[in-house]
């Protein structure tokens, strides 16, 4: 009897945990899109706020951490927004919008000609960005 108690247990124990993954996975879903909310009316401390609650929720969420890198960029704290893009791209490489928001983050920096090739890989990823920065990025390279 006390063999099936502790299996039952595991089983429970097993479903819970499961369970909470799935829970934490749409309540991080569900930060991001309140951090989208408050970035969108110029609240980007609070938007901060949420995007971190939502890394800390699921530490492998890349449009988290490239919507906080946007915040950030912002707010020109342009190394934690480096920091965050970088991070973004680790998690999926192919994340084309993280690599251009890099790239204009090198480019507030003041470092374009490190935020050049991050520019180009988005474009080769499918990223739209806006021509005149783009045209600006060439000039630099020039």
């Amino acid at each position: 009897m006390a063999k099936e108690s502790k299996i039952a247990t595991l089983v429970l124990l097993t479903t819970f945990l499961a369970f909470g993954n799935i829970y934490a996975q749409e309540t991080a879903k569900e930060l991001l899109e309140k951090g989208k909310q408050f970035y969108e009316e110029h609240k980007y401390d609070e938007a901060i706020t949420e995007y971190n609650k939502a890394i800390e929720l699921n530490p492998n969420y890349a449009e988290a951490y490239n919507n906080r890198g946007v915040a950030y960029n912002v707010k020109g704290s342009y190394d934690q927004a480096i920091s965050d893009f970088t991070r973004a791209i680790e998690i999926n490489p192919s994340y084309a919008e993280a690599y251009y928001d890099r790239a204009v983050a090198y480019y507030w920096k003041h470092e374009p000609d490190k935020g050049w090739d991050d520019m180009q890989k988005a474009e080769k990823l499918g990223a739209i960005g806006n021509p005149d920065l783009i045209k600006l990025f060439e000039e630099t390279q020039e």
